[in-house]
This record gives structure tokens, sequence and C-alpha cells, in this order.
């Protein structure tokens, strides 16, 4: 058996990185303005260290042409985790308790689990990385407080989580702190009491959010609540 982590870059993935050692780390070139700026971090992260350069693997994955405008890319999940079983196993993805895309539910692993086995029988066709295929999620059900609740209390680097894990849609050296991303990831920071400031170059939790937003956060009560609880915190 080996294992294989699909990392972004984000502060979830970042965490997952830090939880356990891996035999590979997948990052994969979308082409999509806020993968250019994942991949310069990616890189920084090779040279300082954070990342081990003998285990890092960056794969070409042209998908901008499928983004939607709300920067989803269809199917985006499974065709990573097709990719990442030539290279593992043992395939993990930073999902989370908030998170509501297909390609990041139960379904979709059992799904997807079951294609990368069925292929996997013949083993003369697939590349000797072990067999049976899983896909781990081994924070799907937390949310991002609760994620880096656990990435504190482990003894990891907060600076360095600041430094090297982003988040944002935008294609910049600064986060936007307008996105839900953004906003999702300040939620985090404020309930475990970590001073974001210089982070985003607007604070996420300053303004005032639309009530489209606000409608799309209540149909996720644990995120809805951890929103209230920073927005209240003393």
């Amino acid at each position: 058996m080996s294992s294989v982590l699909l990392f972004s870059g984000g502060m979830d993935s970042f965490c997952l990185l830090k939880k356990q050692p891996y035999d590979k780390i997948l990052f994969f070139m979308t082409g999509t303005k806020d993968n250019i700026c994942e991949l310069r971090q990616v890189y920084q992260m090779q040279r300082d260290k954070i990342i081990d350069p003998k285990k890092l693997v960056v794969v070409n994955l042209p998908l901008l042409t499928w983004e939607l405008p709300n920067k989803i890319i269809p199917h985006r999940n499974t065709i990573m985790c097709l990719v990442a079983s030539n290279y593992g196993s043992d395939i993990y993805i930073g999902a989370t308790k908030g998170d509501t895309t297909k390609d990041k539910d139960y379904v979709f692993k059992s799904q997807v689990e079951s294609i990368m086995n069925y292929f996997g029988q013949d083993s003369q066709k697939v590349p000797s990385v072990g067999y049976p295929y899983r896909i781990l999620m081994p924070l799907k059900n937390m949310t991002k407080t609760e994620i880096l609740n656990e990435y504190i209390a482990n003894g990891n680097s907060i600076p360095n989580l600041l430094k090297y894990s982003r988040s944002c849609y935008l294609n910049d050296d600064s986060e936007c702190g307008t996105c839900r991303s953004c906003l999702r990831k300040a939620v985090a920071f404020k309930n475990n009491d970590i001073d974001y400031s210089g982070i985003f170059r607007v604070d996420p939790l300053s303004r005032k959010l639309s009530e489209a937003e606000i409608a799309k956060m209540k149909s996720r009560p644990s995120e809805w609540e951890d929103y209230q609880k920073a927005t209240t915190h003393a």
C-alpha cells in the first residue's frame, strides 16, 4: 500500500499535510488564475523544505476550459483521484464538513473507489501501487474551526500556516478577503484566536454579508454556527 495526498495549498490541505506522512504529494496545475498563485506557494514550500522535494509531484492537468463562473470545475476531484491512483492506492483529499459539492461526499468516495478497484483487478494494466484503492477523507466530519484547532493541538506551526496556505479565488499575492473561501478561513482563524492581520486585503469578518450569502451559509448549519461564533468573538 502507498499513500498520496491531493494537495491544493489551501488551509485544509496544509493541515492534512501535517497530519501524517505520505509517500507522494500531488499538486495539479489546472490553469485557473488562483491555481497559478497556489503553484508559486507550493514551489516556495518546496524551497523552504515545508514539503519534501522528493515526494512532491506537480501534474499538468489543464481544467480551466471547464471552470464555471462560481469557480467550480465539474468532476474535478473525480479526475484528480483517477490520476492519483497512478501514484498510490490510499488517496487523501481535504474534504470538510462544510463542503457540499458532490465530489467531496461519501457517495463520490464509494463510487470512485469502485471504478478504481474494478480496473485494479487487472494487475497487469495498472501501476503497482497497492490494492485495493481507497479515498480517505479524514477531515470530512470536521469544520474548518475544528480542523485548525486540531492542527494547533498537535503542535504545528501557526506562522507556517499563515505564510504558506492560500485559500483565495483571486489571482494576486494577497488574499482578497471578499470571497467565500477567504471568509471561511478567517472564521477558523478568529475562532482559534489567531491574528490574521495582513493576510487579507479586506478583513472578511468586517464586511456585511448579503442576504444570499447568509441564506447559503444557513443551509450549512455547522458553518453558520462557526460564523456566528466568530462575529461575536470577544
